[in-house]
This record gives C-alpha cells, sequence and structure tokens, in this order.
C-alpha cells in the first residue's frame, strides 16, 4: 500500500507541472513557448538517459528501494526550486530535477511490485499501479487548483514538497520496522511480503 501511496502524491505533483505551474509561468511574463520548451527537455533528457540507465540493471533492481528514495525525493526537491523561482533559469533545473525524479522513480514502482508479486497474483497488482497513477493523474490539477485558489502557488509548492516527502517518510519507516520485527522473531519464523510495502 505505502508504495502506491508514494506513487499517488508523485502523480499528484507531476500534474502540476501539466496544469497549474503554465499559468504561474505565465502570470510571471514567461511565454508559452518558454513552457512548452520545458517539455522538450523533459523528452530530450529521457531519450538520452532513460537508455543509459539499461546499462545498471543489475545495481538498481539490487537497490530498488534506494532507487525508490531517490527519485520520489527529486519529485519534492523540484517544488523547493519553485518556490523562489522568478527567473526562467531557475524552471529548467526545475523540470531537470524532476525528470531525473521520473526516469528513476516510476519505472521502479512497477519492478519493486513486480519482484514481490506471485506469478498468479503480478497482473492483478500491476493492475493496482496503474489505477494508482491514474487517480493521481485525475485529481492532481484539481487539488492543485483548491490550494491555488484558497492560498497561493507558494503554499502549493511547499503542500507538494512536504506531501512527497512524507509518503516517502512512511515507506522508508515500514521497511524499517519490518527488518526491526524480523530481527526480533525467532529464526524459524518467516514473514510473507506484501508485494506493495
Amino acid at each position: 500500500i505505502l508504495v502506491l501511496i508514494c506513487l499517488f502524491t508523485a502523480w499528484i505533483a507531476y500534474e502540476q507541472w501539466q496544469s497549474n505551474i503554465s499559468t504561474y509561468m505565465l502570470g510571471l511574463n514567461m511565454s508559452v513557448q518558454s513552457y512548452s520548451f520545458l517539455w522538450t527537455l523533459n523528452a530530450l533528457i529521457i531519450v538520452t538517459f532513460q537508455p543509459l540507465l539499461t546499462h545498471f540493471d543489475d545495481f538498481l533492481t539490487k537497490h530498488l528501494r534506494g532507487r525508490l528514495y531517490v527519485g520520489f525525493l527529486l519529485f519534492s526537491m523540484t517544488f523547493l526550486v519553485l518556490i523562489k523561482a522568478t527567473h526562467y533559469s531557475a524552471f529548467l533545473a526545475a523540470i531537470a530535477v524532476l525528470t531525473f525524479g521520473e526516469i528513476l522513480a516510476f519505472p521502479a514502482v512497477s519492478t519493486f511490485v513486480n519482484n514481490r508479486a506471485s506469478l498468479a497474483e503480478k497482473g492483478k497488482y500491476q493492475g493496482f499501479v496503474m489505477a494508482t497513477a491514474s487517480a493521481g493523474r485525475a485529481v492532481g490539477p484539481l487539488i492543485g487548483a483548491l490550494v491555488i485558489e484558497s492560498a497561493s502557488y507558494q503554499v502549493l509548492f511547499y503542500f507538494c514538497t512536504i506531501l512527497v516527502i512524507s509518503a516517502v517518510a512512511l515507506f522508508g519507516l515500514s521497511h524499517l520496522y519490518k527488518i526491526h520485527k524480523k530481527g526480533s522473531q525467532p529464526a524459524e519464523i518467516t514473514e510473507n511480503h506484501d508485494p506493495l510495502n
């Protein structure tokens, strides 16, 4: 469940880029062309660096949790950049950070769930992953708009940062608790793995 919460919050944050941040940039007298180029940069980074990651598949699979932590934390960091952003260069830096988070985290969620699900349940759990991502995409723009209307863009950026970090913290603390609990059990007791934790 917790890895899906991380995915859900990440998509809520990601969707701000595809909806509310465009309005924010226009309010700073930046052009639609400048906003559009951010997505060109996003695509260029993905096309360039995604294939390079395949050369490190063994390492990334072995350290899958670390990949998830780093990827999701990059999502939160992008909004810290935006809080004080007034120049276009800050938006370029922020989208670059976001994209590296996207490359690391999103594919890793499916791998994480797949590695922990039984053969008979792999399809079901991958369905949960897709449904969670779709839910985050669906409610992200609305949540962002509600925060902006009731407060400000800066509050939205703080909100997204705290939201993603809180989800990642819960995910990490749950893992530490399981390690501690497993270490305190007798050696003959084994623990079933939850594919979503």
